[in-house]
């Protein structure tokens, strides 16, 4: 299992996420793609923070 965080910078209906990433990663029958929202300044500032 992995993650992927992908930084969209305007308003995507989920469904077309949804699609890009079955897409992308050719999802079976039995596997999950989850498209979620979370707080990617927070997360951009963690990533450039070598202490973290």
């Amino acid at each position: 299992m992995f993650s992927t965080y992908i930084y969209v910078d305007r308003a995507v209906p989920d469904g077309r996420l949804m699609s890009a990433f079955t897409l992308s990663f050719d999802v079976e029958n039995d596997q999950v793609v989850v498209v979620g929202e979370d707080d990617y300044d927070a997360l951009g500032d963690a990533w450039d923070d070598p202490g973290i």
